[in-house]
This record gives structure tokens, C-alpha cells and sequence, in this order.
């Protein structure tokens, strides 16, 4: 089982070449099919994202046929400030972003991704 983090690229007025990490576990074994799960949409809800880290501790990359890869926060920056939207500027609901694009900002990337 591999573990770290995606690196979104996010330049800030503290640092030029900051990035936002978004934690993703991969567990690959057998020739299955390729399953995502993601939890932490919005911040503030914890149940999906406690429930996702308890499976990556849990679980074995034996018992997977094929590849999962988990991503237990996705909305990283939310779930550190507790809050359901992201706390930039104007507030995203990363519910509202997708299907996102790679010319927008820090969410509209993340959505698209």
C-alpha cells in the first residue's frame, strides 16, 4: 500500500510556490478493476472522511483485487478550518465547481482533476 500526497499548485501572498496537499492512499493487488473513493467534499463533513482513514489503517493491499485508491479529504483547506466551504475568498462550495477546469482557481483545478 502506498501512501502521501497530490500536490495541487497554489501560489499564495505568503509563499510563490506553495501547493495544497491532498492525502490519497493506493492499494493495487490482483488484476480487478480500478475503484475511487473520496470522502471530504465539503469540510465539515467528518463521517466520510473518519470512515476512509479507518479502512486505509485497516485494511491489507491482499485483500484488494485490482486497485483502489482512496482520497479520505478532498477539500483539505476545508476540513483544516472545519468549515463546509472552502475558506478562500469567495467561499467555494467544491460541490459547486465541478466539472471544474484547469485555467480556474484552486477548486475549479481540483474539480477538474
Amino acid at each position: 500500500m502506498n501512501h502521501g500526497f497530490l500536490k495541487l499548485p497554489h501560489s499564495t501572498h505568503e509563499s510563490a510556490y506553495g501547493w495544497i496537499p491532498i492525502p490519497i492512499v493506493v492499494a493495487a493487488h490482483g488484476n480487478g478493476p480500478t475503484v475511487l473513493l473520496v470522502g471530504g467534499n465539503h469540510g465539515d463533513e467528518y463521517e466520510g472522511q473518519i470512515a476512509l482513514h479507518k479502512l486505509c489503517h485497516d485494511m491489507s493491499p491482499e485483500e484488494v483485487n485490482g486497485r483502489l485508491l482512496v482520497v479520505p479529504t478532498l477539500s483539505m483547506d476545508a476540513a483544516l478550518a472545519g468549515t463546509r466551504t472552502w475558506p478562500d475568498a469567495d467561499k467555494t462550495n467544491f460541490n459547486r465547481r465541478f466539472p471544474g477546469t484547469p485555467s480556474g482557481g484552486v477548486a475549479a483545478q481540483l474539480a477538474y482533476f
